[in-house]
């Protein structure tokens, strides 16, 4: 072969190959990790203080109680997207937003998404049950963690503190305070999770 002919040959090899690259870059940063833009995009209006601090950290795996007593952990919905909400039968903005999360609970609860509303009440199951009836949110399956151990491991001291969880186990995100979770820019927010699989 013509030593002429195989240096330039090279070269636009080399030129294709690093656009090639240069191309794959940009197409999986235009995406973020899988829906990780189009998610981030659903953090408007309603949503807009929604925060992504935490993204991709596992969750505490911190036990809580069922209805029935029986002990649970976040890791028992993996498969699942899971909207974790912190609340207190004496946090009054807690008890405004339950309302809310039982409504998006309704309407989007099933084998993709679950809301885990768990009250962090010291007086248990039935004190917290009796709030949930008092704030018509008894769609809301009860969870109580009288110990507190669950809000202290998510870091926050601050109530309501509300996480979402992807499907794997990890945090997208947080919001502080209460919100109306029941609202068009919450649903597209946790549809955009769900879609990202």
């Amino acid at each position: 072969m013509n030593n002429r002919w195989l240096a330039p040959t090279i070269g636009a090899l080399a030129v294709l190959v690093l656009l090639l690259v240069v191309y794959l870059v940009v197409l999986l940063m235009g995406s973020g990790a899988p829906g990780q833009a189009s998610i981030a995009d659903k953090a408007v209006g309603e949503m807009a203080d929604f925060t992504f601090d935490h993204r991709g950290e596992p969750v505490p795996q911190t036990p809580f109680e069922t209805a029935d007593g029986t002990q649970r952990t976040l890791g028992d919905f993996e498969g699942r997207v899971v909207l974790v909400n912190l609340w207190a039968s004496w946090c009054a903005p807690c008890l405004t937003e339950l309302p809310h999360l039982a409504r998006l609970h309704t309407e989007m609860g099933g084998a993709a998404f679950q809301v885990v509303a768990v009250s962090l009440d010291r007086e248990g199951r039935a004190k917290a049950q009796a709030t949930l009836e008092k704030v018509d949110a008894t769609a809301l399956p009860l969870y109580v963690d009288a110990s507190m151990a669950l809000g202290q491991a998510f870091g926050e001291g601050v109530m309501p503190v509300t996480v979402l969880v992807d499907a794997k186990g990890r945090e997208v995100g947080r919001y502080l305070g209460p919100a109306d979770w029941a609202s068009d820019e919450a649903k597209a927010l946790m549809q955009a999770v769900i879609d990202a699989g």
